[in-house]
């Protein structure tokens, strides 16, 4: 009995220390200030400078690129998250080199013909792929309200993850 008692003792120890470890090591959200983005004139979308994340509402930012397959196929999944929710930003942040390798016009036509309704912006001189530390593409992010980057994933998502994570982690 007492050897039962000792190895249940431990065990719990154990998953005592395990929780603890996952505490501290989790990591927390990061604040993030707004950064000025210079907007792409396309459906949805103005070429007017844009604040990203926008502050006092969650924003969906998701990081893209025109050459990008899975950011193609992305794009009916976005619209259609975008239509289930409210009071959310979405905004779609390029750093192709606009001007050299892509044209403005290559940008607003890749955007018309994949679906895109909301705002595009272009990171010109990455400021915005630092901040947000980008690895890969796309690469998606629900910022709160508040300006913390609540959640984060690089790959594909569905209208329903992308919703999900929105009403998860934004808030709404």
């Amino acid at each position: 009995m007492e050897r039962r008692e000792l190895l249940a003792g431990v065990a719990g120890l154990g998953a005592l220390a395990a929780g603890g470890a996952y505490s501290l090591l989790r990591p927390s959200p990061e604040r993030v200030d707004p950064i000025t983005l210079q907007g792409v004139e396309a459906p949805g979308s103005t070429g007017d400078e844009v604040q990203v994340p926008d502050r006092g509402r969650p924003s969906f930012v998701e990081f893209f690129a025109t050459w990008c397959s899975t950011c193609e196929s992305m794009m009916p999944e976005i619209a259609e998250a975008r239509e289930r929710v409210e009071d959310v930003q979405f905004v779609s942040v390029t750093y192709e080199p606009i001007g050299q390798t892509v044209s403005e016009e290559e940008v607003r036509d890749w955007w018309s013909l994949t679906g895109g309704t909301w705002q595009i912006a272009h990171d010109a001189d990455y400021e915005a792929s630092r901040v947000f530390d980008v690895a890969g593409i796309p690469t998606s992010y629900v910022v709160s309200a508040e300006g913390e980057i609540t959640w984060r994933d690089t790959g594909y998502h569905s209208a329903d993850e992308i919703e999900q994570v929105i009403r998860t982690y934004g808030g709404r």
